[in-house]
């Protein structure tokens, strides 16, 4: 008892404290008031308790209270229930043992609604909630409670024991039809939806007449309860369910009491109740089921009207229905426009016949909902993208379509972005392509790399020769860059490094290095500044590089050109007077490291006969009118006279004017010395060199052309007066034969090392016309009494008609002459390399022994001039169907072979059976008749298992094996486990 009184006050306490104490004192006010009803019914006589409201009432009140108040109030509605017994004066064991009865009904019908409905109980959800709580609280919880109620009153009244039971039955299902609808739906917004939406003189005329109704069925004949039904209809058609719930228990009540007044002390009131109460749940239903397609058609008016997404009702034949705002503003129409044209006018022509087709497939039951991205034309002709739904409204029985709900979700903003953003990605993509920047973009989390095509094109690949692995890259890198480019990669990756700028070799598909410039760049790390990616550009910097490596070399050429030569250089700054000399002009003036050099300087060590004239040169420099090339004689200090000759190039800014001359001077006094000498050994020499049929060109220490004889006049195309003191490369253009790059004579060897010098072979003479014309050269120093080196001469034959013939005897000697293929010596060579390379690269080849069938018979018939006819074209069309990197070849009589490099058996296999069908259908006409021939071909390896002579063994046994099966077919050989080949096909 301690725990239960326990228990009862902190309920009670926790229910005061939130408020709870008005219901329990309405609710414990509401129970006695229509308790004593009740019990005040039984007075009048033959009256047993036929309706009975408190249980209806208590139920609806608990159902719409929180659970945890349930308890106090369970206990305020069983306290107002004794209370009216006793008061009404039944005895209080009797008034106590029908108020457990009434509560075991009470939590009976709540447990049930509460697990069959659940927690948010509201009517206005539909006719099957009203039913199924009708249906707890009239049907089930009845019959159950009012066996101990029935037993009671049998016991208190001395009635019997069926009719108290059912009596008790009808007397709650009476109270739950009229008292549960009102009970529930009674609230301030339903009071509220009453008083704001419904007219005032309809809601006054609709109580006196459902007051009325329940009168009028009454009095008539057969007692028509069904007119009850009529205001209830009324006021559930036009207005909110709560009026009809009213008007019903206004009718209800109407009835019951004429009925009352009418038969005084009679036992008339059990069906006739039961009937008037069961008249108002037909009508009621129907209140609900308006009211729940009134809030449907409202929510979804609502939903339309308020959303964002273009929503819009079309029937069948494509005309408008209704549209909200939102599609309105998508098409640029108003609605009274929208409903004078079609669904298909408003569609872009282009998007209209696939449109077509998935609604045909929509209208048919093909599929749910069609949902498409679509072009819109709107009002004004613009036109606009949407992402549209359409969904079928079908009937319930038939499933006929009756007309399509549209919705269309307004992209052209996002697709006019995609759009932009597609094109800006494009004109990115072809300016990297256009530069030949390959990209590669590394996904450091999933490990993989996107490498562009013009990356792999770069290396010599196709698109889909390199996947995506992120390590694939390391594997073309030189081996002398890899640690130090993978170095520089993790410093960038730790964050060391902003970003990363590095040049470095990677392999090329056929073999060559390609050095490329890499750029990239961590674009995106986690929050923990972890990498995620990284992406950069790779560019072909080959050209660039080997560029660098002849400058440096040509740089090192004229290093030590200058200190052969004895040459000084020096930079005059025009602006500042600033002269510089290096080690060697202070040599030639015999001035020390420490002396002072500046312009007075200079000029006050020119001979005065040549001052005038040496100064006027540096103006003329100065001021842009001529180049700076000169000759002067300088005074030294103890008298002695050299003279200098002194060349100059000026730099200018950007205005182009000059700023600078820098030039080089140098010794030509014992030159000098000399022209009297060389001038009479000159026309000697000159006159030999002219008795010769060789081409001779002489030239100083300068490798300016000194002299030419008459035949280097006719091969080069210049004469001498127009040539001499020019360049010899000027004059004596030397190329490569194969790549046409410039070559540089023999001279400037022969110079560096004063030893002969001869050219390179496969090097020709362009003459001045364009002409070329195979050469060979030779160059000698010429070498003074002194050992001092005063040029060189040049000498060179046109050997053209000799490299032709070697070129020719090469070609015969490794080519068959009848089909310009290889010949068997050189085929046996090939294929000796292959397996070489195989042993050594790892490469895997292909060898492909072709056998012709049918052969025979063309020779037999038409002649051995046309069996080679034959032989050629099969030729032409065996070199067509192969790579250039292939190598094909003519064995002997009918036979030929192919050297498939990087070749798999399939693939050899594939190309075989194309080149068989390309000459099954071949036709040869010879004098009238027409022959076709066939092939038989045997493949085999070459993985460097076997040597040349097994390998080509084994191709010939499995052409012949695919002979003796019948002919024009292909077999390949395999090895068996031995180690043997064995054919396969």
């Amino acid at each position: 008892m301690a725990a239960i009184a326990r228990w009862t006050f902190l309920h009670a306490l926790r229910f005061s404290r939130g408020g709870g104490v008005d219901k329990f004192v309405l609710l414990s006010v509401l129970y006695f008031l229509a308790s004593a009803f009740g019990i005040g019914l039984m007075r009048i006589p033959g009256a047993v308790a036929t309706v009975w409201l408190a249980n209806a009432i208590a139920i609806a009140f608990l159902l719409r209270s929180n659970r945890r108040d349930w308890p106090v109030l369970l206990v305020g509605i069983g306290l107002s229930g004794f209370a009216a017994g006793v008061v009404l004066g039944h005895p209080a064991v009797v008034s106590a043992g029908l108020m457990l009865a009434n509560l075991v009904e009470i939590g009976i019908a709540i447990a049930l609604a509460r697990a069959w409905i659940g927690r948010q109980i509201r009517l206005t959800d539909g006719v099957w909630t009203y039913l199924r709580l009708l249906t707890v609280m009239a049907v089930v919880a009845p019959p159950i409670a009012g066996l101990p109620g029935a037993y009671m009153a049998a016991w208190a009244f001395g009635a019997p024991i069926e009719g108290a039971w059912i009596s008790w039955v009808e007397g709650s299902a009476v109270g739950a039809i009229i008292v549960m609808p009102v009970a529930m739906l009674l609230k301030p917004a339903s009071l509220r939806a009453i008083r704001g939406n419904q007219p005032p003189l309809a809601l006054a005329a609709l109580f006196p007449g459902g007051f009325f109704a329940g009168i009028l069925a009454m009095y008539l004949p057969g007692t028509p309860l069904i007119l009850i039904g009529i205001p209830i209809i009324v006021a559930g058609l036009w207005f909110h369910p709560l009026t009809a719930a009213l008007v019903a228990a206004t009718a209800v009540g109407a009835a019951i009491g004429v009925h009352l007044i009418a038969h005084a002390g009679e036992h008339a009131l059990d069906v006739i109740a039961l009937i008037a109460a069961l008249s108002v749940v037909a009508p009621f239903a129907v209140s609900l089921m308006v009211h729940s397609l009134r809030e449907d058609r409202a929510r979804f008016r609502l939903a339309m009207d308020g959303s964002t997404v273009g929503m819009a009702l079309i029937d069948l034949d494509g005309r408008w229905m209704r549209a909200n705002r939102a599609m309105l503003d998508f098409l640029g129409y108003e609605e009274d426009e929208l409903s004078t044209i079609s669904w298909e006018r408003v569609t872009h022509p282009d998007d209209l016949e696939t449109t077509e087709t998935l609604r045909s497939k929509l209208t048919q039951g093909e599929i749910s909902v069609l949902r498409k991205r679509n072009r819109y034309v709107r009002k004004d002709g613009e036109v606009v993208w949407g992402d549209v739904a359409v969904s079928i409204l079908r009937d319930d029985v038939t499933k006929e379509p009756i007309y399509r709900i549209v919705q269309i979700v307004d992209m052209t903003a996002r697709m006019k972005a995609q759009m932009a953003l597609a094109e800006s990605e494009q004109r990115w993509s072809f300016a990297l392509e256009s530069a030949r920047q390959g990209v590669w973009d590394y996904n450091i989390k999933t490990g993989k790399t996107y490498y562009s095509n013009v990356w792999k094109a770069m290396l010599g690949y196709r698109p889909h020769e390199i996947g995506d692995d992120s390590i694939a890259w390391k594997s073309f890198v030189h081996p002398d860059d890899l640690s130090r480019v993978e170095r520089l990669d993790k410093e960038h990756l730790k964050g060391r490094s902003r970003s990363f700028e590095q040049e470095f070799r990677m392999r090329h598909k056929d073999g060559h290095w390609v050095w490329v410039l890499d750029r990239g760049k961590v674009i995106e790390r986690d929050a923990a500044g972890e990498p995620l990616r990284m992406i950069g550009t790779h560019t072909d910097i080959t050209e660039r590089k080997r560029g660098e490596d002849k400058m440096r070399r040509l740089s090192q050429r004229v290093h030590l050109a200058t200190k052969a030569g004895g040459v000084g250089l020096w930079e005059y700054h025009l602006d500042s007077g600033e002269l510089w000399w290096d080690e060697r002009m202070r040599s030639l003036y015999d001035l020390g490291p420490e002396d002072e050099v500046n312009y007075d300087v200079w000029a006050n060590t020119l001979h005065p006969d040549d001052r005038e004239t040496a100064e006027h040169d540096v103006e003329a420099a100065a001021t842009g009118e001529r180049p700076y090339d000169t000759e002067f004689r300088v005074v030294l200090a103890d008298g002695s006279v050299r003279h200098i000759r002194s060349l100059a190039d000026t730099m200018r800014d950007e205005d182009g004017k000059p700023i600078v001359l820098v030039g080089t001077n140098w010794d030509v006094s014992e030159t000098h010395a000399l022209t009297a000498e060389l001038a009479a050994g000159k026309e000697r020499l000159r006159v030999t060199l002219e008795s010769i049929g060789d081409g001779v060109i002489c030239t100083g220490t300068d490798l300016r052309v000194t002299f030419m004889n008459r035949v280097a006049e006719n091969e080069t195309g210049w004469s001498f007066a127009e040539a001499e003191g020019r360049a010899l490369d000027e004059v004596f253009t030397l190329a490569d034969e194969w790549t046409e790059a410039p070559v540089g004579s023999p001279v400037s060897a022969c110079l560096e090392t004063r030893r002969p010098a001869e050219s390179q072979d496969e090097i020709v003479l362009v003459n001045r016309q364009g002409g070329r014309k195979d050469v060979r050269s030779t160059a000698a120093p010429i070498i003074g009494d002194d050992d001092d080196l005063l040029g060189a001469v040049l000498v060179f034959q046109d050997v053209t008609r000799a490299r032709r013939m070697q070129r020719q005897l090469a070609y015969s000697a490794s080519h068959d002459s009848l089909t310009d293929l290889k010949n068997r010596a050189s085929f046996e060579r090939t294929l000796k390399s292959l397996v070489d390379d195989a042993v050594a690269e790892g490469h895997r080849h292909a060898l492909c022994f072709i056998d012709l069938d049918e052969f025979k018979a063309v020779n037999d018939r038409a002649g051995h001039t046309a069996g080679d006819q034959v032989l050629r074209m099969i030729a032409r069309t065996v070199r067509a169907g192969v790579r250039s990197v292939d190598v094909a070849a003519r064995l002997g009589g009918d036979e030929f072979a192919l050297l498939l490099l990087d070749c798999t058996l399939e693939d050899a296999e594939r190309i075989c059976n194309k080149l068989r069908n390309a000459i099954a259908e071949l036709e040869f006409t010879f004098a009238g008749r027409t022959f076709q021939v066939g092939v038989s071909a045997g493949i085999a390896p070459i993985d460097g298992t076997e040597p040349a002579s097994d390998v080509l063994r084994a191709a010939d046994q499995a052409c012949y094996e695919a002979k003796a099966a019948g002919r024009n077919r292909v077999r390949i050989a395999r090895q068996t486990e031995t180690g043997e080949f064995a054919a396969a096909g």
